[in-house]
């Protein structure tokens, strides 16, 4: 999709103008800021890597908690600086430096739940 289609869908859309393509154009004339980026989980994951070679930057995928069904469209990925041969997540996945249990007012919705599932069952790197 081009600069173009992106405005053209923000004034459909967001703006619901009648006259979608006039509020485009002076969208585009205005440059505008509208995020444009939308990700599917494998397509992050292959732009990550690409930047990560690119760019030569170092990190490691500590864990994916991919979206939980059909119709989420969120998904958690938790990096780690640098490299390491060794595990850097705790291997119970608990916190050490944090009391067992909920802390008060702690949000306990879908994207805590795939938090907390990441950081316990992160795949093991083999190494």
């Amino acid at each position: 999709m081009n600069r173009k289609a992106h405005y053209l869908d923000w004034a459909q859309n967001v703006d619901k103008d009648p006259q979608a393509e006039v509020r485009a154009r002076q969208l585009d004339e205005m440059d505008y800021s509208i995020h444009f980026h939308v990700w599917r989980p494998d397509t992050f994951l292959e732009f990550l890597q690409a930047a990560k070679r690119a760019a030569g930057l170092e990190f490691e995928l500590a864990a994916f908690a991919p979206p939980e069904s059909p119709q989420d469209n969120e998904f958690i990925l938790i990096l780690l600086k640098g490299f390491s041969r060794e595990l850097r997540l705790p291997q119970n996945g608990s916190n050490p430096r944090r009391p067992a249990g909920p802390r008060a007012g702690e949000p306990f919705g879908p994207a805590s739940n795939r938090a907390r599932r990441a950081r316990c069952c992160a795949p093991s790197t083999g190494s």
